[in-house]
């Protein structure tokens, strides 16, 4: 088993090789309100959907969006 440390050091690379477009999108966003759009329908800038929450329902996204703006 590694060590937490080799564990860290690789998920930090794969994430210099690999950027999660969605969290970028979100920093270099300017309008909190569009941040918060996005990240509650786990949405891009072009709109596509965060491969984690791919099995959560657009409807259910959405839902969460309303009840928290």
């Amino acid at each position: 088993m590694k060590n937490i440390d080799k564990i860290i050091s690789d998920y930090k690379s794969l994430r210099k090789m690999y950027p999660d477009r969605w969290l970028i999108d979100c920093e270099n966003e300017k309008d909190i309100n569009c941040v918060i759009k996005m990240a509650s329908k786990a949405r891009n800038l072009k709109g596509k959907k965060h491969p984690h929450q791919h099995r959560i329902q657009n409807r259910t996204l959405d839902a969460f969006f309303n009840k928290i703006i």
